[in-house]
């Protein structure tokens, strides 16, 4: 009988606060485990002259607890924010540097990357200057449109 050899149930239950607010729901799931439940323990009065055996049987319980407990925390955010940013401009550099000095067409990729303006030193001579002086300098530069795959003797 389940009285004589004991039984075994594990009750395992699960919470989280994972979700919508900040309700902590809970999960209950009794679970009959098909295990014998009997404790036999020595005790010793008088050490090792007279001693008493407890045979015991009856309902073992087990109780497993899991679950998530979460909450938000802007100081984790703005770690998290800080550090992703900082990884990802420092990842932007090495490429960069990889690409500018270190690989077989980095003439090219330095051509691509930076666009080389006209010198506009001079740029408030240029507005004060007669309209058709001005106007042939902005077809000269329509004309030399800048195209990073040209070689600098097509420009």
């Amino acid at each position: 009988s389940n009285r004589y050899q004991g039984i075994t149930f594990v009750l395992e239950v699960y919470y989280t606060n994972i979700g919508w607010g900040n309700m902590i729901e809970y999960q209950y799931r009794p679970i009959y485990v098909d295990s014998d439940f009997k404790a036999v323990e020595v005790i010793y009065t008088k050490y090792p002259y007279i001693r008493a055996t407890q045979n015991r049987h009856g309902v073992r319980m087990l109780v497993v607890i899991t679950g998530q407990i979460g909450y938000f925390s802007i100081t984790s955010l703005l770690v998290q924010l800080t550090t992703s940013l900082t990884l990802i401009a420092l990842s932007t550099l090495v490429v960069d540097m990889i690409a500018l000095w270190l690989m077989p067409q980095k003439k090219l990729y330095r051509d691509c990357k930076y666009l080389k303006s006209e010198d506009f030193s001079d740029l408030r001579d240029r507005i004060k200057a007669p309209e058709t002086v001005v106007d042939t300098r902005i077809e000269e530069i329509k004309r030399l449109q800048y195209n990073p795959f040209l070689t600098k003797e097509a420009r």
